[in-house]
């Protein structure tokens, strides 16, 4: 039997009644407790739509329409009222993306600092993971390896 609401001697302690978690609200696989009291696994699978950001931050919009500011802040739109604007600072060296949706809530960050002479670049997405990317140069190829 669930309990979603604990009184003791005349003291509400714990009320779960109030509360608006569901299985399809709860990410996948998190176990929580509904307003019933109910013991309840997450059903959300948003990792579609975490690829289709992470794609976004990485490589931009497939289409839509840009607009270039003259301090070199470059901002695209996509037919969903997405945003995407990319900010460099004023040596080149770092470029913040920021993506968000169509009501201006941010859906996700990526920065990425140049080494001082380019050839390595440090990309820091919006989960918080950084990676380092070497960059090398011979004749017309460019080689690029991921630490």
């Amino acid at each position: 039997m669930a309990v979603n609401k604990v009184i003791a001697n005349g003291k509400v302690l714990i009320d779960l009644t109030g509360d608006t978690v569901t299985a399809g609200s709860l990410k996948k696989g998190v176990t929580a407790h509904d307003k019933a009291g109910e013991i309840i696994t997450g059903t959300l699978d948003q990792s579609e739509e975490m690829d289709d950001i992470d794609r976004a931050l990485t490589y931009g919009f497939s289409e839509g329409t840009r607009t270039f500011t003259d301090d070199g802040t470059v901002v695209a739109r996509d037919s969903a009222g997405r945003t995407l604007t990319r900010t460099f600072s004023e040596d080149g060296k770092t470029c913040t993306s920021v993506l968000a949706d169509a009501d201006g809530v941010e859906l996700g960050t990526m920065v990425k600092t140049y080494g001082e002479d380019f050839s390595q670049v440090t990309i820091t997405d919006w989960h918080g993971n950084a990676k380092v990317k070497k960059i090398s140069y011979s004749g017309s190829q460019v080689d690029v390896t991921v630490e």
